[in-house]
Protein backbone atom coordinates (compact mmCIF):
# COMPACT_ATOMS: atom_id res chain seq x y z
CA UNK A 1 0.00 0.00 0.00
CA UNK A 2 1.16 3.53 -0.82
CA UNK A 3 2.25 5.78 2.01
CA UNK A 4 -0.36 8.45 2.75
CA UNK A 5 1.11 11.79 1.73
CA UNK A 6 -0.31 15.20 1.01
CA UNK A 7 -0.52 15.98 -2.69
CA UNK A 8 0.60 19.18 -4.36
CA UNK A 9 -1.17 19.63 -7.68
CA UNK A 10 0.99 21.64 -10.06
CA UNK A 11 -0.49 23.27 -13.16
CA UNK A 12 1.42 23.77 -16.40
CA UNK A 13 1.92 27.47 -15.71
CA UNK A 14 3.36 26.88 -12.21
CA UNK A 15 6.54 24.97 -13.01
CA UNK A 16 8.75 26.56 -10.37
CA UNK A 17 9.86 25.03 -7.07
CA UNK A 18 10.28 28.41 -5.39
CA UNK A 19 6.67 29.59 -5.58
CA UNK A 20 3.29 28.57 -4.23
CA UNK A 21 2.67 25.23 -2.60
CA UNK A 22 5.97 23.80 -3.88
CA UNK A 23 8.05 26.39 -2.01
CA UNK A 24 7.78 24.49 1.28
CA UNK A 25 7.23 20.97 -0.07
CA UNK A 26 9.33 18.06 1.15
CA UNK A 27 9.71 14.63 -0.48
CA UNK A 28 9.00 12.93 2.87
CA UNK A 29 5.58 14.55 3.24
CA UNK A 30 4.38 15.49 -0.25
CA UNK A 31 3.59 13.75 -3.51
CA UNK A 32 3.39 15.86 -6.66
CA UNK A 33 0.55 15.62 -9.18
CA UNK A 34 0.90 17.00 -12.71
CA UNK A 35 -1.98 16.40 -15.12
CA UNK A 36 -1.45 16.49 -18.88
CA UNK A 37 -5.01 17.06 -20.02
CA UNK A 38 -6.02 16.31 -23.60
CA UNK A 39 -9.10 18.46 -23.03
CA UNK A 40 -7.03 21.44 -21.92
CA UNK A 41 -4.72 21.20 -24.91
CA UNK A 42 -7.62 20.89 -27.36
CA UNK A 43 -9.72 23.59 -25.64
CA UNK A 44 -8.31 26.36 -27.81
CA UNK A 45 -6.26 26.79 -30.97
CA UNK A 46 -2.74 26.62 -29.55
CA UNK A 47 0.15 27.12 -31.91
CA UNK A 48 1.75 23.68 -32.29
CA UNK A 49 5.10 24.92 -30.97
CA UNK A 50 3.46 26.47 -27.90
CA UNK A 51 1.57 23.26 -27.13
CA UNK A 52 4.78 21.27 -27.55
CA UNK A 53 6.67 23.69 -25.29
CA UNK A 54 4.03 23.43 -22.56
CA UNK A 55 3.87 19.61 -22.59
CA UNK A 56 7.65 19.23 -22.78
CA UNK A 57 8.14 21.69 -19.92
CA UNK A 58 5.68 19.78 -17.74
CA UNK A 59 7.41 16.47 -18.44
CA UNK A 60 10.88 17.89 -17.77
CA UNK A 61 9.71 19.51 -14.54
CA UNK A 62 8.31 16.16 -13.40
CA UNK A 63 11.73 14.59 -13.99
CA UNK A 64 13.43 17.44 -12.13
CA UNK A 65 11.15 16.87 -9.13
CA UNK A 66 11.81 13.11 -9.21
CA UNK A 67 15.55 13.78 -9.21
CA UNK A 68 15.02 15.98 -6.14
CA UNK A 69 13.47 12.98 -4.37
CA UNK A 70 9.75 13.63 -4.87
CA UNK A 71 7.29 10.97 -5.89
CA UNK A 72 5.60 12.43 -8.96
CA UNK A 73 2.29 11.25 -10.37
CA UNK A 74 2.40 12.52 -13.95
CA UNK A 75 -1.03 11.75 -15.37
CA UNK A 76 -2.26 11.83 -18.92
CA UNK A 77 -6.02 12.23 -18.77
CA UNK A 78 -8.93 13.38 -20.90
CA UNK A 79 -9.67 16.23 -18.47
CA UNK A 80 -8.03 17.83 -15.46
CA UNK A 81 -10.88 16.59 -13.26
CA UNK A 82 -10.44 13.01 -14.51
CA UNK A 83 -6.72 13.18 -13.73
CA UNK A 84 -7.31 14.41 -10.19
CA UNK A 85 -10.06 11.87 -9.54
CA UNK A 86 -7.81 9.04 -10.73
CA UNK A 87 -5.00 10.31 -8.50
CA UNK A 88 -7.34 10.37 -5.49
CA UNK A 89 -8.53 6.85 -6.26
CA UNK A 90 -4.96 5.54 -6.54
CA UNK A 91 -3.29 7.39 -3.65
CA UNK A 92 -5.97 8.67 -1.22
CA UNK A 93 -3.95 11.77 -0.33
CA UNK A 94 -4.31 13.26 3.14
CA UNK A 95 -4.74 16.72 1.57
CA UNK A 96 -4.48 18.28 -1.88
CA UNK A 97 -2.74 21.65 -2.07
CA UNK A 98 -2.75 23.92 -5.10
CA UNK A 99 -1.53 27.38 -5.88
CA UNK A 100 -4.33 29.49 -7.29
CA UNK A 101 -4.68 28.60 -10.98
CA UNK A 102 -4.46 31.37 -13.57
CA UNK A 103 -7.34 30.14 -15.71
CA UNK A 104 -11.02 30.51 -14.85
CA UNK A 105 -11.72 26.92 -15.88
CA UNK A 106 -9.05 25.53 -13.55
CA UNK A 107 -10.29 27.65 -10.65
CA UNK A 108 -13.72 26.01 -11.04
CA UNK A 109 -12.26 22.58 -10.23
Amino acid sequence: MQKALATIWVFGDQLNRKIGALATAKPETHRILIVESAGKISSRPWHIQRAHFLITSMRRFAIELQQAGFEVDYRRATTMRAGVEAHIADFAPTHIYVSEPNSYTSRQL
